[in-house]
């Protein structure tokens, strides 16, 4: 009888101690990354700019030098600072997105060529970059982040930040009102 009580705590013990280690993990992901202070004000994509580097840091090259020529303990340190700077990446993305679409409706607004058609695309391609950056957030939680993922991201980003520079350059180009404003 003592027996089973013990091993009844002890399992307790043990489940408690998991439980509060699972919720330290995902504390500490769910606790934004520092970004940059002008991150905030900066309406145009900064972030796909560095993909060559992080297309270096994804390169299969890199990961065959450290496994030759480094320790398991020095490996896996590489390994979770490499998924701290992409979890950086992806979240300067996802605020370049935020701050472009910001923008983007600020320019729909200002716009009187504005569709429907082409708001319809700006929603389709908000969802498709929550997908796709989704869709890196877990490969990077599994340990399988490559190249195209984050490729398409950048790609899909750096076509968005055209348009919204498309349709501010339109909106320049609009006659004045008398008054010195836009037309209406």
């Amino acid at each position: 009888m003592n027996f089973s009580i013990l091993l009844y705590v002890g399992l307790s013990l043990a489940v408690f101690v998991a439980l509060a280690l699972m919720l330290r993990r995902m504390r500490a992901a769910k606790a934004q990354p520092p970004t940059h202070a002008e991150a905030p004000h900066e309406p145009f994509a900064v972030h796909c700019r560095h993909f060559p580097q992080i297309r270096q840091v994804l390169s299969p090259d890199d990961a065959a030098f450290i496994a030759q020529r480094f320790s398991a303990p020095a490996r896996r340190q590489w390994r979770a600072e490499r998924r701290r700077v992409l979890r950086h990446y992806l979240a300067g993305l996802k605020e370049d997105f935020a701050g472009l679409e910001r923008l983007a409706r600020t320019v729909a607004v200002l716009s009187p060529q504005v569709t429907q058609s082409l708001e319809a695309e700006r929603l389709w391609l908000g969802v498709r970059f929550r997908f796709l950056y989704t869709l890196a957030l877990l490969q990077l939680a599994t340990g399988f982040a490559g190249v195209p993922e984050f490729q398409r991201l950048t790609d899909l980003l750096g076509g968005f930040a055209a348009q919204v520079e498309a349709g501010m350059a339109a909106l320049e180009t609009r006659p004045a009102a008398p008054g010195g404003g836009f037309s209406a």
